[in-house]
This record gives C-alpha cells, sequence and structure tokens, in this order.
C-alpha cells in the first residue's frame, strides 16, 4: 500500500481522484472504498490504497481513509439574486431573444398580407418565445424588428390578448378566456353571472366560470365569440387598429376539440365584417391538433405554418450573451461551448442549464465547473425520475450492452460498425437494436450512418448506472 491525499471525489458520481505519494494520480470508484460504512471520500482526507494500473491508467484498489481533512465551520452566507434565465416561461423580452429572423419575416410578411400564424415544432424548441414576440410586435414594440434589420417597423398597432391552453380545455373556455384576456386590456370588468354596462352578452364568460357549466354548440360558441369581440373593439377602442389573439399550447387540447373549424370560422367571420386587421397567432408542439389544423385544406389556405428548427450555435451564444448582459456576470468561451453541447441545439436546455449554473457561480464568472455542477444537479434533481423510467424500459436483453458501449465510447456519435465490433454482436442485430432505441426515442441518427443519443443529458445518467468514469 502507498499513501495519497484525496484531490477530488463526486458522492452523485462515485468517483474522484487520489494524488499518489508517488507522484501519480490514481482513480477513485466508490466501490473500492473498504473500512468504512459511509463509502465516501472527501476533499483533503489522507488515505492508504493499492497502486493499480488497466487500460485507461492507475487507480485506487482498498482504498482506506487515515485521516479526515479538517473542516472550517465559517457560517455560510446565502445571498439571493435575480436570475436572468427563466426556463419556466417563455421569453417576453425582446433585448433576450436571439436568432429565428428568418421566422420572424415570415409571421411578419405573412401577417402583412392579412394570413394568421401557426408556430410548430418539437418541445423546448422556443415556440411560446417566438410567439410571444409575435405578439408584442404587433401591439407595437418594434424592438427585435430593428435588431432583425427590418425596417418597415410601423406595420401594426393592435390590442393584444392570450389564452393558454390546459388538458380538457374546450372551445368555449378558449372563447370566455379571449374575451377576458381583450376585456383585461381595456379595462373592462368582467363578473360571471352579472351584467356589464358596457352591453356585453356573458353567455360565453357565464358557460366556462360557473358550476352549471354545458357544453355549448360549436355554431353557438362561434357566431357569441366574434359577435362580443366585434362589439367590444368598435365601442371600447379608439387608437388601435385591430386585434392579434394569441392561443398557446394547443397540443394540450383533445384531438376531437373542432379548433380548426373554430378558427376558420371566426378568421373568415372577421373579414367578412373588414376587421382586416385581426389575427390569430397558434403555437403548439407538432402533433395530433397541430396537423389538424395545418393539414386542414380550409384553415391552410388562412394560416402560415412556421415549422421551427434547432438554433445554430452562434444563435446560442447570442441568447446566453443577451441573458447574462447587464447582470454583472460573465462567461468563459469553454463554457458556452458545453452550455451548447448538452443543449441539442434546443433553447429551453440552455435556459434551464444557465439558470442553475447562474445560481451556483460564486465569483462572477460562469465556467465549466458552473455548468458541470449545473448539469448534474438537473440530472440527479429534476431529469432521474424521467431516466429512470426511460433507462427501466431500455435495461432487458442486448440493450445494455449497446447503451454501455455507446456511453463508454470517446466518440459524440457511432456507427453500427463501431458497435459490432465492441460488443461482439453482429452487424444486423446492433441495427435492429438501434431501430427499437430510435423507436423509444432515445437514440437518433445524425450524419453519416452515425448514432447518437437525442437527450445530451441521458449519458450522463448512464454513466452513473455503469460506474463509467
Amino acid at each position: 500500500m502507498i499513501k495519497g491525499k484525496v484531490k477530488s471525489y463526486s458522492d452523485f458520481n462515485g468517483y474522484g481522484f487520489i494524488a499518489g505519494e508517488d507522484g501519480i494520480d490514481y482513480f477513485a470508484h466508490v466501490s473500492k472504498i473498504v473500512g468504512t460504512d459511509e463509502r465516501t471520500l472527501d476533499v483533503g482526507d489522507n488515505v492508504v490504497f493499492i497502486p493499480c494500473k488497466n487500460a485507461k491508467g492507475g487507480y485506487a484498489a482498498e482504498i482506506r481513509v487515515v485521516s479526515h481533512a479538517k473542516k472550517v465551520n465559517a457560517p455560510s452566507v446565502l445571498k439571493l439574486k435575480k436570475n436572468p434565465f427563466t426556463p419556466q416561461m417563455p421569453i417576453t423580452d425582446a433585448s433576450k431573444f436571439a436568432g429565428r429572423r428568418e421566422a420572424i419575416f415570415s409571421a411578419i410578411d405573412a401577417m402583412f398580407n392579412n394570413k394568421n400564424i401557426l408556430i410548430s415544432g418539437p418541445r423546448g424548441i422556443g415556440k411560446s418565445s417566438l410567439a410571444y414576440q409575435l405578439l408584442y410586435l404587433t401591439s407595437g414594440e418594434n424592438d427585435l424588428l430593428v435588431r432583425c434589420g427590418i425596417t418597415e417597423t410601423d406595420l401594426f398597432n393592435n390590442i393584444i390578448c392570450d389564452y393558454r391552453c390546459m388538458p380538457g380545455n374546450t372551445i368555449t373556455d378558449i372563447a370566455a378566456g379571449l374575451i377576458s384576456s381583450l376585456c383585461d386590456k381595456l379595462n373592462i370588468e368582467l363578473d360571471a353571472g352579472k351584467s356589464t354596462t358596457y352591453g356585453i352578452d356573458l353567455t360565453i364568460f357565464n358557460a366556462s366560470h360557473t358550476d352549471e357549466y354545458q357544453p355549448q354548440a360549436l355554431a353557438d360558441t362561434l357566431a357569441s365569440f366574434t359577435h362580443q369581440i366585434e362589439k367590444i373593439f368598435s365601442e371600447n377602442n379608439a387608437v388601435h387598429n385591430g386585434i392579434t389573439f394569441l392561443i398557446d399550447e394547443i397540443d394540450t387540447l383533445d384531438a376531437e376539440t373542432p379548433v380548426a373549424a373554430f378558427l376558420k370560422g371566426a378568421v373568415e367571420k372577421f373579414a367578412l365584417d373588414s376587421y382586416t386587421s385581426f389575427y390569430f397567432l397558434i403555437s403548439g408542439i407538432t402533433g395530433t391538433v397541430t396537423n389538424m389544423i395545418a393539414q386542414h385544406p380550409s384553415v391552410s389556405r388562412l394560416f402560415e405554418n412556421i415549422a421551427l428548427s434547432p438554433l445554430t450555435d452562434e444563435e446560442l451564444q447570442e441568447l446566453i450573451s443577451s441573458h447574462l448582459m447587464g447582470t454583472g456576470v460573465t462567461s468563459t468561451e469553454n463554457a458556452i461551448g458545453q452550455i451548447i453541447s448538452f443543449s441539442n441545439n434546443f433553447p429551453h436546455p440552455v435556459q434551464l442549464i444557465g439558470y442553475y449554473a447562474f445560481r451556483f457561480d460564486t465569483d462572477g464568472i460562469l465556467d465549466e465547473q458552473d455548468i458541470d455542477k449545473s448539469v448534474k444537479y438537473i440530472v440527479q434533481n429534476l431529469k432521474q425520475q424521467e431516466f429512470e423510467t426511460k433507462f427501466g424500459k431500455l435495461c432487458a436483453g442486448k440493450n445494455v450492452e449497446i447503451l454501455r458501449t455507446m456511453v463508454s465510447s470517446k466518440f459524440p456519435s457511432v456507427s453500427i460498425t463501431y458497435l459490432a465490433q465492441n460488443t461482439g454482436l453482429e452487424y444486423q442485430e446492433v441495427a435492429g437494436i438501434l431501430g427499437g432505441l430510435i423507436q423509444e426515442g432515445v437514440v437518433e441518427k445524425s450524419f453519416r450512418n452515425q448514432y447518437r443519443f437525442v437527450e445530451p443529458m441521458f449519458p450522463i445518467y448512464l454513466k452513473m448506472i455503469f460506474d463509467i468514469g
């Protein structure tokens, strides 16, 4: 045995490194700790161990703690700080919005030519953020237009109202929510079950807000909605050109909800009555409801479908920089690259990692250690149940060998040939297993017949499960 001192150790990962008295750093795994029930190490602990070697280098066996590091019981200082990253909500501040220049131009051009907007894409791609940016653009806020290089800035002057769908919502709920939001913007007080001095028929509002709720026929809801919207706008508006309606997260609605028919009827009724500056912004994950709208022949003519794709590295760098601006906190280039590598070029993971990295930062510089802490916290606390469920479906048969080999590789993506050579499985057998993992949404085909994990943080969980350093 030789002596050493613990240089680093993570209880989450279950491993670290020991500086041996022979000048060599030895890998230390939790499974090699003996002589204590806690099976953990602290930085600075003096230990003895058996030095060993394998293909990866030196590692420590039979690690025993001789003396613990002295701990300074200084009182910790807790300090609240305003976090600029907002993974829990859409970006509504134009100064923090990044990228999407072509999508913004396409949407503005479509609305300028009397079309409505459907924003679709996978979860975390930034649909709601773009939808709210477009909503505020139509209210006359032009900062983002200027930043995108669009010179025509005096295009819209609309009242804006919005409704975020929830599972179980009906068309009546949506109609009532939009009426309520519009009245709120115009300082019109609505009280379910009571009359109003503005002469508004509260049938829809009451139907959605009372215990005696009864589903309304689509034709009745549509007629009441369009009539009341036109009445509210014409009698209580003096300065605006039109109205922009945002309906967010329509993918949460039941597939049977006649949202396409409602939108078609409302758009056509407003146009027939010469309310040509009334626009609908619809946002949701590509799926049953969004496909129903996009594929409905009549609705497709009235809506421009903006299908969002991942942001570029440069756009994500701009996103991070814009959020840190004015906070007094900077970031290293390596830290930014590390955040992007875990994001799959989706903005939501960038917001999530940035949020916890900003929380853990203590020196005013987001560095690789802050990102590492953030990612580990997310995997251990926010995504662990999701990953456990996912792994539980995959941990049977030869899936495990494929997953273990993929996370053990030093390459971000691997080929079927690589996996076959490193698992001993036949080429066709590996291809079949990968096909199953693709169907489960765990693996995706990247380029040149290479395969990688869809969720960049999932391999961190797998390394923890497989005890891979």
